[in-house]
């Protein structure tokens, strides 16, 4: 028998969020794919709620106050890949992006 999934871990939930920004894996402003998620009928206020919670993470400044670029992404990347069940494309759409806000 499978285990149950507990509905309330945003693990659980991730799927048709990771889908979503998958297929926006063209977008080049973080302001595009914040607005596709936000205004999006396809995703439950659940997955937006957690996009938040990813988005946030994603741009913190302790992530970033590197002189190297470089450094900011590896550290964004793996505190993501720890703390959320996403895909490798959706993982380095939301690193660029948040890049983007700190160069």
């Amino acid at each position: 028998m499978l285990p149950t999934k507990d509905p309330s871990n945003p693990a659980n939930h991730i799927t048709q969020l990771d889908l979503f920004i998958a297929q926006h894996k063209g977008v080049n402003f973080s302001s595009a794919l914040l607005n596709a998620i936000s205004n999006s009928e396809k995703l439950s206020k659940q997955d937006k709620d957690t996009f938040k919670t990813i988005w946030e993470m994603a741009t913190a400044f302790e992530n970033w106050n590197h002189s190297d670029l470089t450094i900011g992404c590896q550290i964004t990347r793996e505190k993501l890949r720890q703390s959320f069940a996403l895909s490798d494309l959706s993982l380095e759409l939301i690193v660029r992006l948040a890049s983007y806000e700190w160069k």
